[in-house]
């Protein structure tokens, strides 16, 4: 029974990092661009934090569809006639990821 419950949860494991690789491939291009194309732009932002980092942080949280869904609307927020200021990512609740010290999603055991 033991051996049972432990293949099933090793399984399920594999199945979740299996999953997070395609948000990890975003994040790895968000980071990358955060350090080779965003400083050329210099402080420009109205909003902190940054749409790209804010793109990055959504895509940590919530995953692909939704961390784009959100990077774009703020986005749209952003134009001349934006007041600026504090705009965080909104929080995701409980979740079964935690954040590597690179930055990437990892599945909890």
């Amino acid at each position: 029974m033991t051996g049972g419950t432990l293949t099933t949860s090793r399984l399920d494991y594999a199945w979740r990092t299996a999953l997070l690789v395609p948000r990890n491939l975003v994040i790895a291009f968000l980071i990358a661009y955060r350090a080779v194309i965003s400083p050329t732009y210099g402080d420009v932002c109205k909003y902190h934090p940054t749409c790209s980092a804010y793109g990055l942080r959504a895509a940590q949280d919530f995953g692909v569809v939704r961390g784009a869904w959100l990077t774009v609307r703020r986005i749209g927020r952003c134009h001349p006639w934006a007041r600026g200021g504090i705009d965080d990512v909104p929080d995701p609740g409980p979740r079964r990821t935690h954040l590597t010290r690179f930055g990437f999603v990892a599945a909890d055991h």
